[in-house]
């Protein structure tokens, strides 16, 4: 008999050495079983204090009970294993924190992404190519039927434009432009393709007015008009295309010692860049 309990207590010492490596468990309400019958293990908590010093628990402790029951024999008698579980309560005090901080966390991690994505674009803003008119050039040629009037396109980025086209125009008005004037496109051309580096300047296409205009407008009769535009791509991706439209009167006076002077007078149409622009891409 005494060999067949001590049989059983050394499987209940096995099971107990298998609960103690598990967590969450827990002894009786004083932390410590006991009684008449009772084989008691552990009534320690897990930092070594007893659990009848009136100090919580801060960790589990594990109470094996082993009962004999009297109707049985001493030779037969069963060992009943009970094992008393204890669950330590929630402390909030620690969960609402937590949360906050996790919230905290992502709305940082959130507010961050955006900043970059901001710096990002704002960079690509100030280095992305930029392209208008610069000045316009004329060339007179004495003893020639035409003027000749060069528009100068610059990019006054950092950065190169990509798959640039312009179309550049004029047109002379007996009275003055009409009111509903759509800027077409004259000649039949197609547009004509090109590159301007960064903080480079590239002459458009001539435009050679017939002197015999360019001699009505010094006699105070008619107006002329030059206009164009340039629709281009900068270098950075999943960017939109941009155009620039001008529309100048071009002006003419001669001076005193004979010569002519070419000014250029901006139109209060057709003027402008992306969404700013009288007319939409074509290009």
């Amino acid at each position: 008999m005494c060999r067949y309990i001590l049989l059983n207590i050394a499987r209940v010492l096995i099971v107990s050495a298998f609960i103690t490596s598990l967590p969450a468990y827990g002894g009786d309400k004083d932390g410590c079983g006991g009684g008449v019958g009772e084989l008691h293990v552990s009534c320690k908590t897990g930092n070594g204090i007893p659990a009848t010093s009136g100090i919580p628990p801060t960790s589990t402790a594990v109470i094996i009970k082993v009962n004999i029951d009297p109707k049985f024999g001493a030779e037969s008698s069963p060992l009943a294993v009970k094992i008393a579980s204890y669950e330590p309560p929630t402390d909030w005090s620690l969960v609402l924190p937590t949360w906050l901080l996790a919230i905290f966390t992502f709305t940082l991690w959130q507010a961050t992404r955006q900043m970059v994505k901001e710096t990002m674009k704002s960079s690509q803003n100030v280095q992305r190519a930029f392209v208008f008119i610069k000045n316009i050039d004329v060339m007179v040629i004495p003893h020639q039927i035409k003027t000749i009037i060069i528009p100068v396109w610059e990019n006054s980025g950092d950065t190169p434009t990509k798959k640039m086209r312009n179309y550049v125009n004029w047109q002379y008005f007996p009275t003055d432009i009409p009111q509903h004037f759509d800027f077409p496109d004259h000649f039949g051309e197609e547009s004509t393709a090109m590159i301007i580096g960064p903080h480079a300047t590239i002459p458009a296409s001539p435009l050679e007015i017939e002197n015999i205009y360019i001699d009505n407008i010094l006699a105070g009769q008619g107006h002329l008009y030059i206009w164009g535009w340039a629709e281009y791509n900068d270098v950075f991706d999943k960017t939109i295309r941009h155009r620039t439209e001008f529309c100048n009167e071009v002006l003419i006076s001669k001076m005193a010692d004979n010569k002519v002077n070419f000014r250029f007078r901006l139109y209060r149409l057709h003027n402008g860049a992306d969404g700013d622009c009288f007319k939409k891409l074509i290009t």
